[in-house]
């Protein structure tokens, strides 16, 4: 891995993903560029990728054809909502335990995630009034 020089920009862009949680690139953009009006979407593209390299970002999913970053790149889990898209990180559960089975019987997991999706308490609620108003 190149060693690569901390900016300002990269700062900016990984403490709104550390504040702001589960962002697409433009998301991001759209923050950072309050504080900082200067700053170029190519800008954000480009540190995201270099902070994913460097892993100390990760993309969790897609949402509607844009990539999905969180700065929490520790073991755990997340929920999808398939109405709002919005992405929950789970405690408590995790791939894990699978991993530890897989290595014990010989295997090599390179890589790890844990995804579910369905619909989320708001979207629930909104989808329950909806079907007694009509």
């Amino acid at each position: 891995m190149v060693e690569r020089r901390h900016t300002n920009q990269r700062q900016w862009v990984l403490e709104t993903l550390k504040a702001e949680g589960h962002l697409s690139a433009l998301d991001i953009y759209n923050r950072v560029r309050v504080d900082h009006p200067d700053i170029s979407v190519a800008t954000v593209y480009r540190n995201l990728g270099i902070l994913t390299e460097s892993g100390q970002v990760q993309i969790v999913g897609n949402s509607s054809q844009k990539e999905i970053y969180d700065a929490r790149t520790d073991s755990h889990a997340h929920f999808v909502c398939r109405a709002c898209g919005q992405i929950f990180d789970l405690e408590g559960i995790g791939p894990s335990d699978a991993m530890k089975n897989l290595e014990a019987s010989g295997h090599l997991v390179t890589e790890q995630r844990l995804t579910l999706y369905g619909l989320c308490r708001d979207c629930l609620e909104k989808q329950g009034r909806e079907k007694h108003v009509q």
